[in-house]
């Protein structure tokens, strides 16, 4: 586990032979950074998640993180097996660091947007920083520990995360 955890996470431009064949074997699979110029996303590094989120170590936030990317990842798939809907899992970071976890996009269109939280119930601003790119995109921060749901003027939902996993239903078309 621990050799693992390190080439994963560690010098990723120097292990993507590993990295890629640790994926074949399905162990990890990988989040590419969402650009519009392939030649500038390519240089950006990718995330990597386990499909076996017991293999996670770290804090809770990082335990739900890699759990909602797993989650996402097997709607997609669901989508595309049962439906014939394309669709691929991104994140979104620009050159001054925000970031938002997930981006969802249909037919290389981003659909939905997600920034996972352990215990913040204040929207995350970097929505409205990529919300300016991307208009008519489903924004949605899911977090563990939270009172009381919101939807904001924008769109913008904040969702308790198990309540909005067991009910994932991601529409592609």
């Amino acid at each position: 586990m621990l050799i693992i955890h390190y080439f994963c996470f560690g010098f990723k431009s120097q292990n993507r032979t590993y990295n890629s064949r640790v994926e074949n074997m399905y162990v990890i699979f990988n989040v590419s950074p969402f650009h519009k110029n392939i030649a500038r996303a390519i240089p950006k590094a990718p995330k990597f998640y386990f499909y076996d989120t017991g293999q996670v170590t770290g804090d809770a936030g990082i335990k739900l993180e890699n759990t909602v990317a797993c989650a996402l990842q097997k709607e997609i798939h669901f989508r595309e097996d049962c439906f014939g809907e394309t669709g691929k899992l991104y994140h979104l970071r620009n050159k001054d660091r925000k970031e938002v976890d997930f981006c969802v996009t249909a037919n290389g269109i981003p659909k939905l947007m997600v920034e996972v939280k352990w215990k913040d119930e204040n929207l995350s601003s970097n929505f409205d920083i990529f919300g300016k790119f991307f208009k008519h995109v489903k924004m949605v921060q899911v977090t563990k520990e939270l009172r009381r749901e919101k939807t904001y003027p924008n769109g913008a939902e904040v969702r308790i995360a198990h309540s909005w996993l067991a009910n994932l239903n991601i529409s592609l078309d």
